[in-house]
């Protein structure tokens, strides 16, 4: 039990969902001085214990190995913070509901604060459709992408390909607020409109100051198709060669400044009518669920 002596473990928890605006708010709190963040943003420790390796979409084997898989490595990035709340951010941590509560119970206790930021699951779907076409991984159409989703999930593509059940919301936030007491729940709509109050709302969730001075500039995760050949090079998650060269730029410019720099390079296209209509029908619980969160 070496690494429970040396290091601390992590309080509160930011679990998802993708796509709806985590890392912005992992940015957002690593500035404030009361909250420490590891400086991996999406350790992923919780859902790996129990995953089936190697995930087989295009481009998912960078991404596994940016994993912590290993217990010590993951309280590692926590060793040296003494702030009063310190916590990361693993987005898929809500999407595999099942195994990560159990697991994030079992290891950090029930007083865990859990982080949940959800938004229009229509929306949330076409967004991680639209970061897959920018990193060139994906090459279907929205529509049948999403008709495609079972034979994905049958042949292990990792969580981001499953566009319909990555917003299915109500059971994957069933399975938290049945095994931990604080649970912060935030629409990422509320979030765009009035970031100051949101952040206000977390930091006092958390036991931290309200003062929290944010660069509203910034743009993370943005997405839409590259205009330009440079930023499709730099952007695509495909191969090992665009991987070295976006780390390399990476340490000498941070990474939320190539992706506000890039943004500007990117066009965004509409959902198809089609695709809209099928995911009305299919999310009508949720669309119902997010209307209640809208009117808190």
């Amino acid at each position: 039990q070496f690494y429970q002596m040396t290091t601390q473990k992590p309080n509160f928890l930011i679990i998802g969902a993708a796509r709806c605006g985590t890392t912005a708010l992992y940015h957002y709190l690593k500035s404030h001085h009361e909250i420490s963040m590891s400086d991996i943003k999406e350790p992923k420790y919780f859902s790996s214990i129990e995953m089936k390796f190697p995930h087989l979409g295009k481009g998912d084997l960078i991404n596994d190995r940016a994993r912590i898989t290993s217990k010590t490595k993951y309280y590692n990035l926590f060793k040296d913070f003494n702030t009063k709340a310190i916590g990361e951010a693993s987005p898929d941590y809500l999407f595999y509901s099942k195994t990560t509560s159990k697991n994030i119970l079992n290891e950090l206790g029930s007083e865990t604060k859990i982080i949940i930021i959800i938004r229009d699951p229509i929306e949330r779907a076409f967004s991680a459709y639209s970061h897959l076409v920018r990193d060139n991984r994906e090459n279907l159409s929205f529509y049948n992408a999403l008709m495609a989703e079972e034979s994905r999930k049958n042949n292990n593509y990792s969580f981001l390909w499953h566009y319909k059940e990555g917003g299915e919301y109500i059971r994957q936030i069933a399975d938290f607020k049945s095994k931990f007491k604080n649970v912060l729940i935030i629409s990422s709509e509320n979030f765009q409109k009035n970031k100051n109050d949101t952040l206000k709302k977390v930091c006092r969730f958390l036991g931290v100051n309200t003062d929290l001075n944010i660069d509203e500039k910034l743009k993370f995760n943005p997405v839409g198709k590259p205009k330009i050949f440079l930023v499709k090079f730099i952007l695509r998650r495909d191969n090992e060669f665009s991987n070295l060269i976006r780390q390399s730029i990476n340490f000498i410019l941070p990474n939320q400044f190539l992706q506000t720099i890039t943004s500007k390079f990117l066009t965004k296209s509409p959902i198809d009518i089609k695709s809209k209509e099928f995911l009305k029908n299919y999310y009508n619980s949720e669309i119902n669920y997010m209307k209640s969160l809208e009117n808190k």
